[in-house]
């Protein structure tokens, strides 16, 4: 995962389409309208529905995938049409039973032909070997995370939440609104929302973060407060940690005599912190 491809004999029109059909699958995955060169506003989208769903890779992986909703792009580009396919994938492809979706974006040639839109995580190649095998990579990646993992075990499924999206920054959300971001970007967890009641093996940097608030905040005026626990307000948090050496920004539950809090520290990546305050007051 994460290569970029290339060839020595690259047919500039064919690459150029590429690169705008897959302007337009962000967009359409991030819910806004592009504003992008058009040859030709698409009508009928139906019509390119039927030809993907006629195509016998595509039939092959619908065989194998449960097939959520497709996406066709407003216009033609280059004689080309963008084509996302959203699927769920089998319980099967996960250690622990866990159902996931995913999208296979695709552009179509006016002259018939199908390819994969390029893109750092996206099948090498449209057929359904390395289809599947791209899906399958992705679970495979996020579950061999030690933190994941634990977060994984040491939580139930959540209900409300029963199909977990394999797309863009991955959110893996748990019983108790216990959740964990995960970046195939980074290949890292880069922020979490996790329980107090838990003892967190993985996430050493939230038991230092309890440990320096106990020690160095709840003196004083704060003294009768504490680190929450309990079914409300007993969360620790953290945000945007994307790469191994920066600091960890941490956000506590505390319970109060009367009222909720929540305290602040930033723990940098030799150990020290910084940054140590009440940060809201509920």
């Amino acid at each position: 995962m994460g290569k970029l491809r290339g060839s020595s004999a690259v047919n500039p029109s064919k690459h150029l389409a590429n690169i705008v059909i897959s302007i337009v699958c962000a967009f359409i995955l991030a819910g806004c309208p592009p504003t992008l060169p058009c040859d030709k506003k698409i009508k009928d989208p139906t019509v390119y529905e039927k030809i993907a769903l006629s195509n016998p890779i595509v039939s092959q992986i619908n065989s194998i995938l449960t097939l959520r909703k497709m996406e066709i792009s407003k216009c033609i580009v280059n004689k080309t049409v963008g084509i996302n396919i959203w699927y769920n994938l089998p319980s099967d492809f996960s250690e622990f039973g866990i159902v996931y979706s995913d999208y296979l974006y695709l552009s179509y040639s006016l002259e018939g032909k199908f390819s994969v839109v390029e893109s750092l995580h996206t099948p090498p190649e449209f057929n359904p070997d390395a289809i599947l095998a791209h899906f399958k990579g992705k679970v495979k990646e996020i579950e061999s995370n030690p933190r994941i993992r634990e977060v994984i075990l040491k939580t139930n499924p959540d209900p409300l939440n029963p199909v977990l999206p394999l797309f863009g920054q991955v959110e893996i959300m748990r019983s108790g609104s216990n959740r964990a971001e995960y970046s195939f970007y980074s290949h890292m967890v880069r922020g979490y929302l996790l329980s107090n009641d838990i003892d967190w093996q993985e996430f050493p940097e939230i038991k230092q973060a309890h440990q320096i608030i106990e020690k160095y905040l709840l003196v004083g005026d704060l003294s009768a407060c504490k680190i929450g626990h309990g079914e409300m307000h007993a969360y620790t948090t953290t945000l945007f940690h994307d790469e191994p050496a920066q600091p960890w920004r941490m956000t506590v539950a505390l319970i109060c005599a009367d009222h909720w809090k929540d305290a602040s520290v930033q723990i940098n990546a030799d150990g020290s912190y910084e940054k140590l305050e009440i940060s809201s007051n509920y």
